[in-house]
């Protein structure tokens, strides 16, 4: 019986040490926890006739793009919360009047940072023109033309497949798939652009059919795109050089809210009180779900 009694002797002494924990625990330390690496790229377009002054929507070529007043200030004014709340200079990129191809390049730049970093919380925010086709939400480069028969010709050949807009950029087709697979950390995209479609009654006259607002599809989980407006609905640019209504409250409290989820809450909360005696209330919408590393996503340090 030498090894059931050996075995038996191992026994009591684990019970044993088990019974003194209580008394004699030594005092755990606590784990180191790394700052969660934290990349954004802020984008603002404007001057979408590329002549550096702004032009009256009147006075735009038919081919073009009208100019808007404030996203460059508005990525600017995002761009400024951000280093209040500590995000690093060097990890902050911003593109004001970019075209398709500078949007692209930086894109580029964001992601090999992002897929460098272990867990991170990659951070995009365009403001700008945009238009929703279908499932798919464009924005737009500063080069952006538009040829109306192109456009036509196009959608009835391949339907919504194609890149219907010389310039523009699909968010979930190009943007996001540029990044692919979040892996453990989240992106959030914040869209503050029209989704209305404007082809709607052209390719209506043509006898296509063509859907109404749809929400656009995430690419994978770890991603969420913000809107500031719902499917189908403006998003107003607001006064000559200032800021829009969503920029100004997005930036007001992304610096009292850290945490994302209850940022966006209040954001179209307060977006909602604002405007809901308007003709058309703007209500920001949101697809996708960001992963959860613990505790939870923030713009600053988790408290």
């Amino acid at each position: 019986m030498p090894d059931r009694r050996l075995i038996l002797l191992f026994i009591v002494a684990y019970l044993s040490l088990g019974a003194l924990r209580g008394f004699a625990q030594p005092s755990s330390i606590a784990p180191v926890v790394q700052p969660q690496a934290k990349i954004a790229l802020l984008i603002g377009n404007w001057d979408y006739n590329q002549d550096g002054k702004y032009t009256e929507a009147k006075d735009t070529p038919h081919n073009r793009l009208s100019d808007l007043s404030n996203p460059c200030n508005d990525v600017e004014l995002i761009q400024s919360k951000l280093i209040a709340l500590k995000w690093k200079v060097d990890d902050i990129m911003l593109v004001c009047n970019g075209t398709k191809g500078d949007i692209l390049n930086r894109l580029q730049d964001f992601t090999q940072r992002y897929m460098q970093s272990d867990q991170p919380f990659g951070f995009i925010y365009y403001a700008g023109h945009g238009v929703q086709i279908d499932k798919d939400s464009y924005i737009f480069g500063t080069d952006t033309g538009v040829d109306v028969q192109t456009i036509i010709s196009m959608y009835k050949r391949h339907g919504s497949r194609a890149n219907l807009f010389k310039g523009g950029i699909k968010i979930t087709r190009e943007i996001l798939a540029t990044i692919g697979d979040p892996g453990r950390g989240s992106l959030l995209v914040v869209m503050d652009a029209c989704r209305e479609n404007p082809l709607y009654s052209l390719l209506a006259k043509e006898g296509l059919l063509v859907s109404g607002p749809k929400q656009s599809a995430v690419a994978a989980r770890g991603i969420k795109v913000f809107y500031s407006t719902a499917d189908g609905d403006v998003a107003p640019d607001g006064a000559l050089n200032s800021n829009s209504d969503f920029a100004d409250v997005f930036a007001a409290q992304m610096v009292v809210l850290p945490t994302v989820d209850h940022l966006l809450r209040t954001v179209a909360d307060v977006m909602y009180e604002r405007t809901k005696y308007a003709a058309k209330p703007q209500i920001p919408d949101e697809a996708g779900t960001l992963n959860r590393p613990p505790p939870e996503i923030c713009f600053t340090e988790c408290k």
